[in-house]
């Protein structure tokens, strides 16, 4: 049996938070998937992007994901895939993974009729601290001069005020 899904929840297994949701999603009997991150590799999926379906099978369970179906997607896990270089102990193999398995959450991006809860992009958009200050400055905040450089020249012209650094690389 196939079972045809109106919500999928993005998280993690250590998201308790979303736990309390899962509840209420079960009392009110919505047809729902939670995908964590974690559990990703041990999950079989098939995208048509054309078609906008997707197919999830997850132990004995088979799951169907259509752009008519879908009314929701709660991103819950905007970082958990991303690699920032200081786990030294992961392989070539697994950093290829968490590359791919990003790619593939942000291909979900497919369904557009859904109502997405912390889309992707606004969510990695507002992770940006160079666009936060923009908008920042843009709203009438006093903004002190900044630069995000790996240049120590282009900070001449602000030298000796008050400075907040966030090192891009070894300076």
């Amino acid at each position: 049996m196939v079972i045809e899904l109106s919500v999928l929840v993005l998280s993690s297994k250590y998201d308790f938070s979303c736990d309390y949701v899962i509840s209420k999603l079960l009392k009110a009997q919505v047809q729902y998937l939670r995908l964590n991150s974690e559990d990703l590799p041990f999950y079989r999926f098939s995208l048509d992007p054309l078609q906008r379906k997707l197919s999830c099978n997850i132990a004995e369970h088979s799951y169907l994901i259509t752009e008519e179906s879908l009314h929701s997607v709660w991103f819950r896990r905007g970082i958990y895939l991303r690699d920032y270089g200081s786990t030294i102990s992961a392989t070539i193999d697994d950093q290829i993974a968490r590359v791919q398995w990003a790619a593939f959450i942000r291909s979900l991006l497919v369904f557009r009729n859904a109502k997405w809860i912390n889309h992707p992009g606004h969510t990695y958009a507002a992770e940006q601290k160079a666009l936060q200050l923009a908008v920042a400055h843009d709203l009438g905040f006093a903004i002190p001069a900044t630069r995000f450089t790996n240049d120590r020249d282009a900070v001449s012209d602000i030298a000796g005020a008050k400075v907040v650094l966030k090192v891009l690389i070894r300076f």
